[in-house]
């Protein structure tokens, strides 16, 4: 549970940073793509080395290798989306839309894994996503332009990214930051392409590209920690920890920037924090 808790207050850290790099510094989005993922690969690549836990050639079987290729293309479409969406839209605009993927990981997860299907861990799950979606909705959200529909299809695919993930983790012997490694090296060579393919310009700075890699460092955190969390508790009782991560945003909102949180803000923490203890203490 550690791990869960640990990867909830990385993300929502990653979040804001990548926000601020992508909307505020005007780094284009595919160069920060193909940066991130480099970033990415090398820091899971050390975290490897240093834990010696690099996978065996008999775990590359085909079965594997298939579900590798999957993973590969789920995990590039939706980072390409979610980078170009992330760009154009403030993050009022598209904080409700990221705040759905925990339910529909939740749900996909009951629906195909069977290790999932624990009613007194997914209701509340359940419960707690969509009480923070409530907390967060607006009269604006009713209608969809086409970068949150964007959006919305990379969210989606984020909860099949974590289902392929856990499934990996599940079935197969390799460790967390193994498989990240895998996962990040692998879709850095399409995003490298992207970059030459479109003529982007490498035009960035020393203090900007010190960003990426921040950002990298801490999603290779995020996402390590996030795996090793799923094979511990699993995937809904992780993905209900992690409903913590917007509200953790909110109150550095108002810590840094001073400002109000709502009342169903206010509401929706209290609410998330009894589910977590329900499940956590057995309560039901």
């Amino acid at each position: 549970m550690f791990y869960a808790f640990l990867a909830t207050g990385i993300s929502a850290l990653t979040l804001v940073l990548q926000k601020f790099i992508l909307s505020r510094l005007k780094i284009e989005f595919r160069l920060f793509n193909a940066i991130g993922f480099i970033s990415l690969a090398l820091a899971a690549f050390i975290w490897t080395m240093a834990n010696h836990s690099l996978p065996s050639a008999n775990f590359f079987s085909t079965p594997i290798l298939i579900l590798l290729l999957i993973l590969l293309l789920v995990v590039f479409v939706w980072n390409y989306l979610f980078a170009y969406a992330l760009c154009k839209e403030s993050m009022a605009e598209s904080e409700l839309i990221i705040m759905m993927q925990p339910f529909f990981t939740v749900l996909l997860a009951y629906a195909v894994l069977p290790s999932e299907r624990s009613l007194t861990i997914f209701l509340p799950a359940i419960f707690a996503g969509l009480i923070l979606v409530w907390a967060n909705f607006k009269k604006h959200h009713l209608a969809f332009d086409q970068m949150e529909k964007f959006l919305l299809f990379a969210v989606f695919l984020m909860a099949i990214d974590t289902i392929i993930i856990k499934e990996i983790l599940s079935l197969y012997s390799i460790s967390a930051e193994s498989l990240y490694f895998l996962r990040s090296s692998l879709v850095a060579i399409p995003m490298i392409a992207v970059v030459f393919l479109f003529k982007v310009p490498i035009k960035i700075n020393l203090k900007n590209l010190l960003w990426i890699v921040l950002s990298a460092v801490l999603a290779t955190g995020q996402f390590v920690f996030f795996y090793r969390a799923y094979l511990a508790i699993g995937v809904t009782q992780t993905i209900l920890i992690s409903l913590l991560a917007p509200v953790i945003v909110f109150l550095l909102s108002t810590y840094i920037l001073k400002e109000k949180i709502a009342w169903k803000l206010w509401l929706a923490l209290i609410l998330i924090i009894m589910c977590i203890a329900l499940v956590q203490f057995k309560i039901i």
